[in-house]
């Protein structure tokens, strides 16, 4: 294999989308290139390492034994790029720290918590995203982010446990007769929320069908509280409009929300997101 200073990391950082399963064309629309692009570069990095990374065929796209030792060194490289840049740029003297909310984790939680902390004398920058937990961690593999705090799928290991996230149906605050089959207003799949949502509901035998979809929780909470249907959130404050539902519907199954870093990145942060909304 080549040295590593010979790698471009241009050329890392797509085949890191693609391998932590994003598809070509979704690596495309995530780097904003066209999808030949993302697959001359793929093929330029094969070419540069002599190697096969990926088995490609019109239906899916799977690592090589060598796709798969590459991912290590790739992700030490531009973790290791990306240091150097803040260093340079001047991020490490300011204390610059990149932020990613999952979509699905109660963000209006967290908020104020970032706010105290940024506010708090520190020194630390935050630069705060609340994107679906695929894309974030797509972003922590490739350098783009310090910290990422979301959901964790049952099954799922890893990352560092903060606190358990209860969910419950919400509809509008006027409240009315609950229909049969149920109109909800849930996040796309693949969406951890929309999943426990319908399988409390599936428990019960209840018929539902889909009025809305938002990868946004403003867009659905708005569309809930216009009785486009009924949503499923975090047990939090809600907004104006909107109400729990008390004793007509299931409770869905909670889910851990769990923090994912670099070494050594976000120790301050994440001890006061504990201090404020864990129990220890």
């Amino acid at each position: 294999m080549l040295a590593p200073t010979m790698i471009d990391p241009v050329l890392l950082r797509s085949f890191l989308l693609i391998a932590d399963g994003n598809s070509f064309s979704e690596t495309s629309r995530r780097l904003s290139l066209r999808q030949s692009t993302v697959s001359d570069q793929v093929r330029k990095l094969e070419a540069s390492l002599k190697c096969q990374l990926f088995t490609r065929d019109t239906q899916s796209v799977a690592l090589t034994a060598e796709g798969e030792a590459l991912i290590p060194f790739a992700r030490d490289i531009l973790e290791a790029l990306g240091r150097a840049g803040r260093h340079f740029s001047g991020d490490a003297v300011r204390g610059r720290l990149r932020v990613g909310l999952s979509a699905e984790v109660g963000a209006s939680r967290l908020m104020p918590v970032l706010r105290d902390f940024a506010a708090s004398g520190v020194g630390t920058e935050l630069a705060v995203t609340v994107a679906p937990a695929a894309s974030l961690h797509a972003a922590l593999a490739v350098g783009d982010l310090d910290l990422a705090i979301g959901e964790r799928w049952p099954g799922e290991s890893g990352g560092e446990p903060l606190w358990r996230e209860e969910l419950a149906f919400v509809g509008p605050a006027q409240g009315s007769p609950l229909p049969s089959p149920l109109s909800l207003v849930l996040p796309p799949a693949p969406s951890l929320t929309r999943t426990l949502a319908l399988a409390a509901l599936e428990r019960v035998g209840r018929a539902w069908r889909l009025s809305c979809t938002s990868h946004a929780r403003d867009g659905a909470q708005a569309a809930v509280a216009a009785g486009l249907g009924i949503g499923v959130m975090p047990d939090e404050p809600l907004p104006p409009g909107l109400a729990w539902i008390e004793g007509e519907l299931p409770t869905p199954e909670p889910f851990d929300v769990v923090a994912h870093r670099h070494r050594g990145s976000a120790a301050d942060l994440l001890a006061t997101i504990r201090a404020r909304l864990c129990d220890d």
